[in-house]
């Protein structure tokens, strides 16, 4: 038996723990104490050292400072080991955004290098707005973006004599930006910064573009669903989730001209995923019933969104949540064992794709497992291209569909 101990902040502790019979045929107590470990950082401060075209030295910095900071303040320093290591111990809080700063000599903050921060906060009516993306541009290139924390607050290290602009923006805002330089002596006493967002309004009329879209949940008797997890994505990424109520109703603020994937996931039935697209609406509202399908041996769900980086086994970053939604279908429904397979499109070398297709099926289970799903649900196999929903692609939009992530559902 694996025990599991997690709670948000810490990072997990597990245990294993082996069962014996003893000659009378009870089991032996096994007693065991499980702590739960803080979050803490270290690292290391590396040199990098070019000899050839094919050959980098890396080695260990001794004694360099280095500090910890969040959004306001400087939480800790400390120096470098002989090796390069440093460690920071004390508690870290979930959620939010720290800096870990490296200085190869320790200036005063009035050296003209020194380090210039810039500090802010996102609001709308005076209200912080959290998570919404704050990008940084110097010299009209992006060159860093950070999600603002529960304060709505976000921070930037820039350097002297330059030209920078921030952007922030969120689901259901006008986006909003300011440019300024660091060319001005007093520049080092830092900058701060308010980029307050409005709702999208229509500038003639001032009224709200938003439309409304409200849905139902059904069976295939037309039973209504309470307190089904729905889910709104927009290019693969999470904009909004909510449940249905009593009468298994939702609703969602949409933007106008966006392409929107509706994904609801309850237990003992499949996951459904319906497409919607505002491009071209003029209605203000748009409505909708998602029937869902018990789940039975054989039933197959389709993932077409799931991207991995090209030529490897790894996913994109930006696809992790639809792992997660597959993972919230296998907890839902602790019953249920599938076949998780992965499908490649044509191009490329058809046994290099199977092995591709099988690597990537092979991750997609270990994501699972990480988070205790148990191995013996989930068989994984790769087909590479050898079942394709679409033969002979012509469009990207064909090689899409065809890379893809099936479940099957192989034991309830």
């Amino acid at each position: 038996y694996t025990l599991v101990a997690k709670r948000n902040g810490f990072s997990y502790n597990k245990i294993s723990i082996t069962l014996l019979r003893d000659t009378l045929g009870n089991y032996i107590e096994a007693k065991v104490k499980a702590n739960l470990k803080q979050i803490t950082v270290d690292g290391y401060v590396l040199s990098r050292v070019k000899i050839d075209s094919a050959t980098i030295k890396e080695s260990g910095l001794a004694n360099i400072p280095v500090s910890l900071l969040d959004s306001t303040k400087t939480i800790k320093k400390v120096n470098t080991l002989n090796d390069g290591h440093f460690d920071f111990k004390q508690k870290l809080e979930p959620n939010k955004v720290y800096i870990i700063r490296a200085r190869l000599n320790e200036e005063p903050e009035e050296d003209k290098n020194a380090v210039i921060y810039c500090k802010g906060t996102v609001t709308h009516k005076d209200t912080p707005v959290q998570g919404a993306t704050v990008e940084l541009f110097e010299n009209g290139k992006i060159a860093d973006h950070i999600p603002t924390n529960k304060d709505g607050a976000f921070i930037f290290e820039l350097s002297s004599n330059k030209s920078y602009t921030l952007t922030a923006f969120k689901a259901g805002y006008d986006t909003n930006s300011t440019s300024f330089s660091t060319s001005k002596p007093d520049i080092k006493k830092g900058i701060s910064k308010v980029l307050t967002l409005d709702s999208i309004v229509n500038k003639k009329t001032e009224m709200i573009e938003m439309i409304n879209y409200k849905g139902v949940i059904k069976d295939s008797s037309g039973n209504t669903f309470r307190d089904v997890q729905i889910t709104l994505l927009n290019n693969d990424k999470i904009v909004a989730e909510t449940k249905t109520d009593a009468n298994g109703g939702f609703n969602f603020q949409l933007q106008p001209n966006k392409e929107y994937i509706i994904s609801s996931t309850t237990k003992g039935y499949l996951e459904k995923n319906i497409n919607i697209s505002t491009i071209n609406n003029t209605k203000p509202a748009i409505s909708n019933e998602i029937k869902l399908e018990p789940i039975k041996v054989n039933s197959v769900m389709v993932w077409e969104n799931i991207l991995f980086v090209t030529g490897k086994a790894e996913v994109e970053p930006g696809s992790l949540p639809i792992l997660d939604k597959l993972l919230k279908f296998m907890e839902m429904n602790p019953n249920v064992s599938i076949e998780l397979s992965a499908h490649t499109d044509t191009r490329g070398d058809a046994t290099t794709n199977l092995k591709l297709s099988q690597a990537r099926a092979q991750f997609a289970k270990n994501y699972l497992t990480m988070e205790d799903i148990s191995p013996d649900r989930i068989i994984a196999i790769g087909y590479g291209e050898s079942k394709p929903i679409i033969p002979n692609e012509k469009t990207e939009k064909d090689f899409q569909t065809n890379r893809r992530i099936e479940i099957r559902i192989i034991k309830q």
